[in-house]
Protein backbone atom coordinates (compact mmCIF):
# COMPACT_ATOMS: atom_id res chain seq x y z
CA UNK A 1 0.00 0.00 0.00
CA UNK A 2 1.63 3.22 -1.17
CA UNK A 3 0.82 6.71 -0.01
CA UNK A 4 1.31 9.90 -2.03
CA UNK A 5 4.98 10.93 -2.17
CA UNK A 6 4.74 14.67 -1.50
CA UNK A 7 5.58 17.05 1.30
CA UNK A 8 2.88 16.27 3.92
CA UNK A 9 2.51 19.98 4.70
CA UNK A 10 1.36 20.54 1.10
CA UNK A 11 -1.35 17.89 1.66
CA UNK A 12 -2.54 19.23 5.01
CA UNK A 13 -6.26 19.15 4.31
CA UNK A 14 -6.39 15.77 2.51
CA UNK A 15 -4.38 14.12 5.29
CA UNK A 16 -6.53 15.74 7.97
CA UNK A 17 -9.65 14.42 6.23
CA UNK A 18 -8.19 10.90 6.35
CA UNK A 19 -7.44 11.31 10.06
CA UNK A 20 -10.77 13.01 10.77
CA UNK A 21 -12.83 10.11 9.43
CA UNK A 22 -11.15 7.52 11.60
CA UNK A 23 -11.16 9.60 14.79
CA UNK A 24 -14.80 10.51 14.26
CA UNK A 25 -15.91 6.89 13.80
CA UNK A 26 -13.96 5.76 16.87
CA UNK A 27 -15.49 8.28 19.26
CA UNK A 28 -18.92 8.21 17.60
CA UNK A 29 -19.37 4.74 19.04
CA UNK A 30 -18.99 6.02 22.60
CA UNK A 31 -22.25 7.99 22.47
CA UNK A 32 -24.61 6.48 19.88
CA UNK A 33 -25.29 3.61 22.27
CA UNK A 34 -26.57 6.00 24.97
CA UNK A 35 -29.71 6.84 23.01
CA UNK A 36 -30.22 3.16 22.17
CA UNK A 37 -30.11 1.91 25.77
CA UNK A 38 -33.92 2.08 26.30
CA UNK A 39 -34.47 0.29 22.97
CA UNK A 40 -31.93 -2.40 23.87
CA UNK A 41 -33.58 -2.87 27.27
CA UNK A 42 -36.92 -3.47 25.55
CA UNK A 43 -35.56 -5.63 22.73
CA UNK A 44 -33.54 -7.91 24.99
CA UNK A 45 -35.86 -7.59 27.99
CA UNK A 46 -32.87 -6.72 30.17
CA UNK A 47 -32.39 -4.22 33.04
CA UNK A 48 -30.32 -1.06 32.65
CA UNK A 49 -27.65 -2.54 34.93
CA UNK A 50 -26.95 -5.19 32.26
CA UNK A 51 -27.35 -3.03 29.14
CA UNK A 52 -25.10 -0.36 30.68
CA UNK A 53 -22.20 -2.74 30.05
CA UNK A 54 -22.53 -2.13 26.31
CA UNK A 55 -21.13 1.29 27.20
CA UNK A 56 -18.86 0.55 30.17
CA UNK A 57 -17.41 -2.58 28.51
CA UNK A 58 -16.64 -0.56 25.40
CA UNK A 59 -15.01 2.21 27.41
CA UNK A 60 -12.98 -0.30 29.40
CA UNK A 61 -11.70 -1.93 26.19
CA UNK A 62 -10.64 1.44 24.75
CA UNK A 63 -8.69 2.15 27.92
CA UNK A 64 -7.04 -1.27 27.82
CA UNK A 65 -5.96 -1.12 24.17
CA UNK A 66 -4.67 2.48 24.17
CA UNK A 67 -1.37 1.51 25.86
CA UNK A 68 -0.58 -0.78 22.93
CA UNK A 69 -0.69 2.04 20.39
CA UNK A 70 2.76 3.38 21.25
CA UNK A 71 4.41 -0.03 20.89
CA UNK A 72 2.48 -0.91 17.71
CA UNK A 73 3.26 2.47 16.13
CA UNK A 74 6.99 2.06 16.85
CA UNK A 75 7.00 -1.52 15.61
CA UNK A 76 4.83 -1.35 12.48
CA UNK A 77 4.38 2.35 11.74
CA UNK A 78 1.43 4.53 12.70
CA UNK A 79 -0.06 4.48 9.19
CA UNK A 80 -0.15 0.68 8.98
CA UNK A 81 -1.60 0.33 12.48
CA UNK A 82 -4.29 2.90 11.62
CA UNK A 83 -5.36 0.99 8.52
CA UNK A 84 -5.48 -2.38 10.31
CA UNK A 85 -7.52 -1.16 13.29
CA UNK A 86 -10.00 0.55 10.96
CA UNK A 87 -10.57 -2.82 9.30
CA UNK A 88 -10.97 -4.41 12.75
CA UNK A 89 -13.50 -1.74 13.76
CA UNK A 90 -15.60 -2.42 10.66
CA UNK A 91 -15.60 -6.16 11.37
CA UNK A 92 -16.51 -5.70 15.04
CA UNK A 93 -19.35 -3.34 14.07
CA UNK A 94 -20.83 -6.02 11.82
CA UNK A 95 -20.71 -8.50 14.71
CA UNK A 96 -22.48 -5.99 16.99
CA UNK A 97 -25.29 -5.64 14.44
CA UNK A 98 -25.65 -9.44 14.41
CA UNK A 99 -25.77 -9.78 18.23
CA UNK A 100 -28.54 -12.11 19.44
CA UNK A 101 -28.58 -11.40 23.19
CA UNK A 102 -27.13 -8.90 25.70
CA UNK A 103 -24.02 -10.98 26.39
CA UNK A 104 -23.08 -11.29 22.72
CA UNK A 105 -23.60 -7.55 22.18
CA UNK A 106 -21.46 -6.71 25.22
CA UNK A 107 -18.66 -9.02 24.01
CA UNK A 108 -18.70 -7.59 20.48
CA UNK A 109 -18.77 -4.06 21.87
CA UNK A 110 -15.66 -4.88 23.87
CA UNK A 111 -13.93 -6.01 20.66
CA UNK A 112 -15.12 -2.84 18.95
CA UNK A 113 -13.80 -0.76 21.84
CA UNK A 114 -10.40 -2.46 21.59
CA UNK A 115 -9.91 -1.18 18.04
CA UNK A 116 -11.37 2.26 18.80
CA UNK A 117 -8.96 2.64 21.72
CA UNK A 118 -5.99 2.36 19.33
CA UNK A 119 -7.42 4.69 16.68
CA UNK A 120 -7.54 7.82 18.87
CA UNK A 121 -3.88 7.88 20.05
CA UNK A 122 -2.53 6.69 16.69
CA UNK A 123 -4.30 9.52 14.82
CA UNK A 124 -2.88 12.02 17.29
CA UNK A 125 0.58 10.53 16.72
CA UNK A 126 0.20 10.80 12.93
CA UNK A 127 -0.50 14.54 13.29
CA UNK A 128 2.61 15.24 15.36
CA UNK A 129 4.81 12.98 13.21
CA UNK A 130 3.57 14.34 9.89
CA UNK A 131 3.23 18.12 10.13
CA UNK A 132 5.57 20.96 11.06
CA UNK A 133 5.28 22.34 14.59
CA UNK A 134 3.55 25.57 13.58
CA UNK A 135 0.66 23.52 12.17
CA UNK A 136 0.22 21.34 15.27
CA UNK A 137 -2.21 23.58 17.19
CA UNK A 138 -4.58 24.00 14.23
CA UNK A 139 -4.31 20.31 13.27
CA UNK A 140 -5.10 19.21 16.84
CA UNK A 141 -8.10 21.55 16.93
CA UNK A 142 -9.45 19.82 13.81
CA UNK A 143 -8.65 16.42 15.32
CA UNK A 144 -10.47 17.51 18.46
CA UNK A 145 -13.51 18.42 16.38
CA UNK A 146 -13.68 14.77 15.31
CA UNK A 147 -12.94 13.35 18.75
CA UNK A 148 -15.44 15.63 20.52
CA UNK A 149 -18.00 15.83 17.72
CA UNK A 150 -18.54 12.07 17.85
CA UNK A 151 -19.97 12.06 21.38
CA UNK A 152 -21.80 15.32 20.64
CA UNK A 153 -23.36 14.24 17.31
CA UNK A 154 -23.88 10.63 18.35
CA UNK A 155 -27.21 11.17 20.15
CA UNK A 156 -28.67 13.05 17.15
CA UNK A 157 -27.57 10.41 14.66
CA UNK A 158 -28.72 7.59 16.90
CA UNK A 159 -32.06 9.32 17.43
CA UNK A 160 -32.66 9.54 13.68
CA UNK A 161 -31.71 5.88 13.22
CA UNK A 162 -33.94 4.64 16.05
CA UNK A 163 -36.85 6.75 14.82
CA UNK A 164 -36.87 5.24 11.34
CA UNK A 165 -34.79 2.05 11.57
CA UNK A 166 -33.64 -0.53 14.12
CA UNK A 167 -30.77 -0.22 16.62
CA UNK A 168 -28.64 -2.55 14.45
CA UNK A 169 -28.09 0.32 12.02
CA UNK A 170 -26.20 2.22 14.70
CA UNK A 171 -23.41 -0.29 14.09
CA UNK A 172 -23.93 -0.90 10.38
CA UNK A 173 -23.23 2.75 9.50
CA UNK A 174 -19.67 2.29 10.81
CA UNK A 175 -18.81 -0.12 7.99
CA UNK A 176 -18.95 2.22 4.94
CA UNK A 177 -17.40 5.05 6.96
CA UNK A 178 -14.50 2.79 7.99
CA UNK A 179 -13.98 1.68 4.38
CA UNK A 180 -13.80 5.32 3.24
CA UNK A 181 -11.29 6.06 6.02
CA UNK A 182 -9.13 3.09 4.96
CA UNK A 183 -9.06 4.23 1.32
CA UNK A 184 -8.12 7.79 2.32
CA UNK A 185 -5.41 6.55 4.70
CA UNK A 186 -3.85 4.30 2.06
CA UNK A 187 -3.81 7.09 -0.53
CA UNK A 188 -2.90 10.12 1.57
CA UNK A 189 -1.09 9.39 4.83
CA UNK A 190 2.71 9.13 4.43
CA UNK A 191 4.64 6.18 5.80
CA UNK A 192 6.80 6.84 8.85
CA UNK A 193 10.42 6.21 7.97
CA UNK A 194 12.00 4.88 11.17
CA UNK A 195 10.87 1.85 13.22
CA UNK A 196 11.83 0.71 16.71
CA UNK A 197 12.12 -3.08 16.98
CA UNK A 198 11.39 -3.53 20.67
CA UNK A 199 9.81 -6.47 22.45
CA UNK A 200 6.24 -6.27 23.72
CA UNK A 201 6.13 -5.73 27.48
CA UNK A 202 3.73 -8.61 28.16
CA UNK A 203 3.95 -8.45 31.96
CA UNK A 204 3.22 -4.70 31.83
CA UNK A 205 0.24 -5.38 29.55
CA UNK A 206 -1.17 -7.96 31.98
CA UNK A 207 -0.77 -5.57 34.92
CA UNK A 208 -2.45 -2.64 33.19
CA UNK A 209 -5.30 -4.89 32.00
CA UNK A 210 -6.06 -6.09 35.50
CA UNK A 211 -5.72 -2.77 37.32
CA UNK A 212 -8.00 -1.01 34.81
CA UNK A 213 -10.58 -3.79 35.06
CA UNK A 214 -10.50 -3.91 38.87
CA UNK A 215 -10.91 -0.16 39.28
CA UNK A 216 -13.83 -0.06 36.83
CA UNK A 217 -15.56 -2.92 38.66
CA UNK A 218 -15.36 -0.97 41.93
CA UNK A 219 -17.07 2.09 40.47
CA UNK A 220 -19.72 0.17 38.52
CA UNK A 221 -20.57 -2.50 41.13
CA UNK A 222 -19.41 -0.96 44.41
CA UNK A 223 -22.76 0.62 45.19
CA UNK A 224 -24.56 -2.68 44.64
CA UNK A 225 -22.08 -4.67 46.70
CA UNK A 226 -21.61 -2.00 49.38
CA UNK A 227 -18.42 -0.17 50.36
CA UNK A 228 -17.66 -2.66 53.12
CA UNK A 229 -18.30 -5.73 50.93
CA UNK A 230 -15.40 -8.17 50.68
CA UNK A 231 -15.63 -7.99 46.87
CA UNK A 232 -15.31 -4.21 46.85
CA UNK A 233 -12.38 -4.33 49.26
CA UNK A 234 -10.70 -7.15 47.29
CA UNK A 235 -10.86 -5.31 43.96
CA UNK A 236 -9.80 -2.01 45.59
CA UNK A 237 -6.70 -3.55 47.17
CA UNK A 238 -5.69 -5.72 44.21
CA UNK A 239 -6.51 -3.03 41.62
CA UNK A 240 -4.66 -0.26 43.46
CA UNK A 241 -1.73 -2.55 44.24
CA UNK A 242 -1.50 -3.70 40.62
CA UNK A 243 -1.52 -0.08 39.42
CA UNK A 244 1.37 0.81 41.74
CA UNK A 245 3.26 -2.31 40.62
CA UNK A 246 2.66 -1.39 36.97
CA UNK A 247 3.99 2.14 37.49
CA UNK A 248 7.03 0.85 39.41
CA UNK A 249 7.81 -1.72 36.71
CA UNK A 250 7.36 0.65 33.76
CA UNK A 251 9.70 3.22 35.31
CA UNK A 252 12.43 0.63 35.87
CA UNK A 253 12.38 -1.26 32.57
CA UNK A 254 14.17 -0.14 29.42
CA UNK A 255 11.36 -1.59 27.30
CA UNK A 256 8.09 -0.32 28.84
CA UNK A 257 4.63 -0.79 27.41
CA UNK A 258 3.88 2.81 28.37
CA UNK A 259 6.73 5.31 28.53
CA UNK A 260 5.59 6.84 31.83
CA UNK A 261 8.74 8.94 32.01
CA UNK A 262 6.95 11.47 29.81
CA UNK A 263 5.19 12.50 33.05
CA UNK A 264 8.49 14.04 34.16
CA UNK A 265 7.45 16.91 31.89
CA UNK A 266 5.22 18.78 34.36
CA UNK A 267 3.31 20.67 31.68
CA UNK A 268 2.45 17.39 29.98
CA UNK A 269 1.25 15.91 33.29
CA UNK A 270 -0.94 18.93 34.01
CA UNK A 271 -2.41 18.76 30.51
CA UNK A 272 -3.35 15.09 30.99
CA UNK A 273 -5.10 15.85 34.28
CA UNK A 274 -7.10 18.74 32.80
CA UNK A 275 -7.96 16.67 29.71
CA UNK A 276 -9.22 13.88 31.96
CA UNK A 277 -11.40 16.34 33.89
CA UNK A 278 -12.94 17.83 30.74
CA UNK A 279 -13.51 14.31 29.41
CA UNK A 280 -15.46 13.44 32.57
CA UNK A 281 -17.54 16.56 32.02
CA UNK A 282 -18.26 15.54 28.44
CA UNK A 283 -19.52 12.11 29.47
CA UNK A 284 -21.61 13.53 32.28
CA UNK A 285 -23.67 15.41 29.69
CA UNK A 286 -23.61 12.69 27.05
CA UNK A 287 -24.81 10.10 29.57
CA UNK A 288 -27.22 12.11 31.76
CA UNK A 289 -29.06 14.39 29.34
CA UNK A 290 -30.41 11.60 27.06
CA UNK A 291 -31.29 9.59 30.19
CA UNK A 292 -33.23 12.53 31.65
CA UNK A 293 -35.06 13.45 28.46
CA UNK A 294 -36.16 9.92 27.62
CA UNK A 295 -36.88 8.39 31.04
CA UNK A 296 -38.17 11.48 32.88
CA UNK A 297 -39.71 13.63 30.15
CA UNK A 298 -40.63 10.77 27.80
CA UNK A 299 -38.94 12.36 24.78
CA UNK A 300 -38.36 10.22 21.71
CA UNK A 301 -34.81 9.32 20.66
CA UNK A 302 -35.19 11.64 17.65
CA UNK A 303 -36.30 14.63 19.76
CA UNK A 304 -33.46 13.98 22.21
CA UNK A 305 -30.95 13.91 19.38
CA UNK A 306 -32.30 17.07 17.77
CA UNK A 307 -32.17 18.95 21.09
CA UNK A 308 -28.45 18.07 21.34
CA UNK A 309 -27.66 18.86 17.69
CA UNK A 310 -27.09 22.66 18.05
CA UNK A 311 -24.53 21.98 20.78
CA UNK A 312 -22.64 19.74 18.35
CA UNK A 313 -22.76 22.33 15.57
CA UNK A 314 -21.50 25.16 17.78
CA UNK A 315 -18.50 23.04 18.77
CA UNK A 316 -17.67 22.35 15.11
CA UNK A 317 -17.69 26.09 14.41
CA UNK A 318 -15.75 27.24 17.48
CA UNK A 319 -13.00 24.63 17.72
CA UNK A 320 -11.04 25.49 14.51
CA UNK A 321 -11.22 29.17 15.49
CA UNK A 322 -9.65 28.31 18.84
CA UNK A 323 -6.91 26.39 16.99
CA UNK A 324 -6.08 29.51 14.97
CA UNK A 325 -5.99 31.65 18.13
CA UNK A 326 -3.57 29.34 19.95
CA UNK A 327 -0.34 30.65 18.41
CA UNK A 328 -1.35 34.26 19.19
CA UNK A 329 -2.66 34.05 22.77
CA UNK A 330 -1.20 30.78 24.10
CA UNK A 331 -2.96 27.98 26.00
CA UNK A 332 -3.65 29.65 29.36
CA UNK A 333 -6.33 32.18 28.42
CA UNK A 334 -8.16 29.70 26.20
CA UNK A 335 -8.03 26.89 28.78
CA UNK A 336 -9.06 29.11 31.69
CA UNK A 337 -12.04 30.56 29.83
CA UNK A 338 -13.08 27.06 28.73
CA UNK A 339 -12.98 25.58 32.24
CA UNK A 340 -14.99 28.45 33.73
CA UNK A 341 -17.64 28.10 31.03
CA UNK A 342 -17.85 24.33 31.54
CA UNK A 343 -18.26 24.71 35.31
CA UNK A 344 -20.91 27.42 34.89
CA UNK A 345 -22.96 25.36 32.45
CA UNK A 346 -22.68 22.17 34.53
CA UNK A 347 -23.97 24.13 37.54
CA UNK A 348 -26.98 25.29 35.54
CA UNK A 349 -27.65 21.73 34.37
CA UNK A 350 -27.81 20.55 37.98
CA UNK A 351 -30.96 22.67 38.42
CA UNK A 352 -33.21 20.47 36.24
CA UNK A 353 -36.87 19.89 37.10
CA UNK A 354 -39.23 17.29 35.66
CA UNK A 355 -41.03 19.93 33.57
CA UNK A 356 -38.00 21.96 32.50
CA UNK A 357 -38.24 23.38 28.98
CA UNK A 358 -36.20 21.71 26.24
CA UNK A 359 -34.83 25.14 25.32
CA UNK A 360 -33.16 25.37 28.75
CA UNK A 361 -31.25 22.13 28.12
CA UNK A 362 -30.42 23.18 24.55
CA UNK A 363 -28.96 26.55 25.60
CA UNK A 364 -26.83 25.22 28.43
CA UNK A 365 -25.55 22.28 26.41
CA UNK A 366 -24.49 24.76 23.71
CA UNK A 367 -22.67 26.92 26.27
CA UNK A 368 -21.06 23.81 27.77
CA UNK A 369 -19.76 22.71 24.37
CA UNK A 370 -18.29 26.15 23.74
CA UNK A 371 -16.34 25.70 26.98
CA UNK A 372 -15.17 22.26 25.86
CA UNK A 373 -14.03 23.76 22.54
CA UNK A 374 -11.99 26.42 24.36
CA UNK A 375 -10.30 23.97 26.73
CA UNK A 376 -9.75 20.65 24.94
CA UNK A 377 -7.40 21.29 21.99
CA UNK A 378 -5.25 24.02 23.63
CA UNK A 379 -4.55 21.94 26.73
CA UNK A 380 -3.68 18.87 24.64
CA UNK A 381 -1.28 20.76 22.39
CA UNK A 382 0.30 22.59 25.34
CA UNK A 383 1.22 19.22 26.86
CA UNK A 384 2.50 17.69 23.62
CA UNK A 385 4.71 20.73 22.89
CA UNK A 386 7.20 19.68 25.54
CA UNK A 387 7.55 16.12 24.13
CA UNK A 388 10.26 15.33 21.60
CA UNK A 389 9.25 13.93 18.21
CA UNK A 390 10.71 10.50 18.98
CA UNK A 391 8.27 10.02 21.87
CA UNK A 392 5.11 11.42 20.27
CA UNK A 393 3.64 7.92 19.94
CA UNK A 394 4.16 7.05 23.60
CA UNK A 395 2.97 10.45 24.83
CA UNK A 396 -0.19 10.07 22.74
CA UNK A 397 -0.71 6.56 24.14
CA UNK A 398 -0.24 7.72 27.74
CA UNK A 399 -2.49 10.75 27.20
CA UNK A 400 -5.32 8.78 25.67
CA UNK A 401 -4.98 5.76 27.97
CA UNK A 402 -5.37 8.03 30.98
CA UNK A 403 -8.37 9.77 29.49
CA UNK A 404 -10.03 6.51 28.44
CA UNK A 405 -9.59 4.94 31.86
CA UNK A 406 -10.96 8.11 33.48
CA UNK A 407 -13.91 8.01 31.06
CA UNK A 408 -14.63 4.40 32.00
CA UNK A 409 -14.45 5.21 35.69
CA UNK A 410 -16.62 8.31 35.16
CA UNK A 411 -19.41 6.31 33.54
CA UNK A 412 -19.29 3.72 36.33
CA UNK A 413 -19.07 6.40 39.02
CA UNK A 414 -21.89 8.54 37.60
CA UNK A 415 -24.12 5.49 37.11
CA UNK A 416 -23.52 4.27 40.66
CA UNK A 417 -24.10 7.71 42.22
CA UNK A 418 -27.22 8.25 40.12
CA UNK A 419 -28.67 4.90 41.20
CA UNK A 420 -27.88 5.40 44.90
CA UNK A 421 -29.06 9.03 45.03
CA UNK A 422 -32.27 8.12 43.22
CA UNK A 423 -33.05 5.62 46.02
CA UNK A 424 -32.26 8.22 48.69
CA UNK A 425 -34.52 10.84 47.09
CA UNK A 426 -37.31 8.34 46.53
CA UNK A 427 -37.30 7.41 50.22
CA UNK A 428 -37.37 11.10 51.14
CA UNK A 429 -40.18 12.03 48.76
CA UNK A 430 -42.56 9.07 49.03
CA UNK A 431 -44.86 8.25 51.90
CA UNK A 432 -46.74 5.01 52.32
CA UNK A 433 -47.13 4.64 48.58
CA UNK A 434 -44.79 5.57 45.72
CA UNK A 435 -46.46 7.64 43.01
CA UNK A 436 -45.21 8.09 39.45
CA UNK A 437 -44.51 11.74 40.25
CA UNK A 438 -42.34 10.72 43.21
CA UNK A 439 -40.38 8.35 41.00
CA UNK A 440 -39.75 11.00 38.32
CA UNK A 441 -38.76 13.60 40.94
CA UNK A 442 -36.32 11.13 42.49
CA UNK A 443 -34.76 10.36 39.10
CA UNK A 444 -34.38 14.08 38.34
CA UNK A 445 -32.83 14.79 41.74
CA UNK A 446 -30.38 11.91 41.24
CA UNK A 447 -29.32 13.32 37.88
CA UNK A 448 -28.93 16.80 39.42
CA UNK A 449 -26.66 15.35 42.12
CA UNK A 450 -24.37 13.87 39.48
CA UNK A 451 -24.20 17.17 37.58
CA UNK A 452 -23.31 18.91 40.84
CA UNK A 453 -20.48 16.44 41.44
CA UNK A 454 -19.25 16.98 37.88
CA UNK A 455 -19.24 20.74 38.48
CA UNK A 456 -17.04 20.32 41.57
CA UNK A 457 -14.63 18.09 39.61
CA UNK A 458 -14.35 20.68 36.82
CA UNK A 459 -13.51 23.43 39.32
CA UNK A 460 -10.38 21.47 40.30
CA UNK A 461 -8.98 22.30 36.84
CA UNK A 462 -9.20 26.09 37.41
CA UNK A 463 -6.01 26.45 39.52
CA UNK A 464 -4.25 23.84 37.35
CA UNK A 465 -4.79 25.96 34.24
CA UNK A 466 -2.52 28.69 35.69
CA UNK A 467 0.44 26.42 34.93
CA UNK A 468 0.05 27.44 31.28
CA UNK A 469 0.37 31.16 31.94
CA UNK A 470 3.79 31.32 30.34
CA UNK A 471 3.90 30.85 26.61
CA UNK A 472 6.03 27.94 25.36
CA UNK A 473 9.65 28.96 25.74
CA UNK A 474 11.73 29.16 22.60
CA UNK A 475 14.50 28.96 25.24
CA UNK A 476 18.11 27.98 25.11
CA UNK A 477 19.03 25.60 22.34
CA UNK A 478 21.22 23.68 24.77
CA UNK A 479 18.27 22.81 27.02
CA UNK A 480 16.23 21.57 24.04
CA UNK A 481 19.13 19.44 22.85
CA UNK A 482 19.53 17.95 26.31
CA UNK A 483 15.84 17.04 26.42
CA UNK A 484 16.00 15.40 23.02
CA UNK A 485 19.21 13.57 23.93
CA UNK A 486 17.50 12.15 27.04
CA UNK A 487 14.58 10.91 24.94
CA UNK A 488 16.92 9.44 22.30
CA UNK A 489 18.76 7.49 25.02
CA UNK A 490 15.44 5.95 26.11
CA UNK A 491 14.67 4.96 22.51
CA UNK A 492 18.21 3.60 22.01
CA UNK A 493 17.82 1.35 25.05
CA UNK A 494 14.52 0.05 23.69
CA UNK A 495 16.05 -0.68 20.28
CA UNK A 496 18.85 -2.69 21.87
CA UNK A 497 16.29 -4.76 23.74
Amino acid sequence: MNSIKKDPNELFWPIMIAIFFGAFIAVLNTSTINIAIPSLMNDFNSPIHTIQWTLTGFMLATGLSAPLSGYLGDRFGSRMVYIIVLAGLASASLLCALAWNPLSLILFRIVQGFFCGIIIPVTMTIIYETFDKEKHAFAISLWSVASWMGPALGPTLAGLILQYMSWQWIFIINIPLAIIAIILAVKLIPEKGERVKSKLDISGLILVLYCSFALLIIFSEGTTWGISSWKTILFAITGGGTLLLFIWKELRTSNPLLELRVFKKVKFSISVVISSITTMSLFAGVYLVPLFMQTVQGASPLKTGLILLPASLIMIIVMPIIGKMYNRVGPFILTFIGIVIIAWSQWQLHLLTTDVESSYILIWMMIRNIGLAFASAPVTNAGMEVISKELYGHASAVNNWTRQVVSSLAIGLFSAIYASRQVVHLERLSGDTVTEGDRLDAMTSGINDVFLLSTCIVLVAVPLSFWFRKKPSKGPVLKEKQTRLSDEIILHDKSNN
